[in-house]
């Protein structure tokens, strides 16, 4: 009788072992894409979730599928772009925008699923700049 029960206990063991974990997070999202348009001359404030033209910015649609951080960098440009995460009625959430050339970056954390707007703006730069995000489930 002691066997059976040993030979049963070391079995349930063995079985747990192999079920996968139920609280590993999905792997995170993570996306580059090139972006080309024309200089504004403009500083962000004033124009890029609108103003002067449609060509100086590019709009890219992300819906974050839970809570989690999306963390987004603007590089390989030359000259001044700057960045906007926009919420699904268009409000700015979250920017980058310094002033000048070079790398620009900026993290926000989603408490929930959400529709939001990645827009790149080229404020006073070369025609292409790459954008790489990555969303990190929580």
């Amino acid at each position: 009788m002691r066997r059976t029960v040993l030979s049963a206990t070391v079995l349930v063991a063995a079985g747990a072992l192999a079920l996968p974990s139920a609280a590993a997070p999905p792997k995170p999202i993570t996306k580059t894409y090139t972006v080309t348009a024309a200089p504004s001359g403009i500083g962000l404030a004033i124009y890029c979730n609108g103003f002067p033209t449609p060509t100086d910015k590019h709009s890219e649609p992300f819906k974050a599928p839970a809570k989690g951080t999306l963390k987004v960098k603007i590089s390989g440009h030359v000259g001044d772009w700057d960045g906007l995460l926009l919420d699904a009625a268009g409000e700015r959430i979250a920017e980058a925008a310094t002033m000048g050339a070079g790398d620009e970056a900026y993290t926000y954390k989603f408490k929930k699923a959400a529709d939001v707007t990645l827009m790149t703006c080229n404020v006073i730069g070369g025609p292409t700049t790459t954008v790489t995000y990555t969303f990190t489930f929580s």
